[in-house]
């Protein structure tokens, strides 16, 4: 071993009751692919913005571009659905 020392190491254990919780459960198991969703959907209207000069997008395409990211990161559509 390197001499790593696991002192300071911190976990977190989230528990759901399924099948009620299952929303929580997606929205939490999903958190991660989200936050990527956000921050690329974010690039996408800087880039729009910055460098095609456009500052009003039809919500549609907007709407179409968190789908299509939601696919790429293999995040489901039902995680938006309450």
């Amino acid at each position: 071993m390197y001499g790593l020392i696991n002192e300071g190491i911190m976990e977190a254990i989230l528990k759901f009751k399924l099948p009620e919780e299952q929303y929580e459960f997606m929205v939490a198991s999903k958190a991660a692919s989200l936050a990527c969703v956000i921050f690329e959907l974010d690039s996408f209207l800087r880039s729009k913005a910055k460098y095609e000069g456009i500052n009003e997008m039809d919500v549609d395409e907007i709407r179409e571009e968190i789908r299509r990211l939601c696919e790429e990161n293999n995040v489901a559509y039902e995680v938006f659905e309450i």
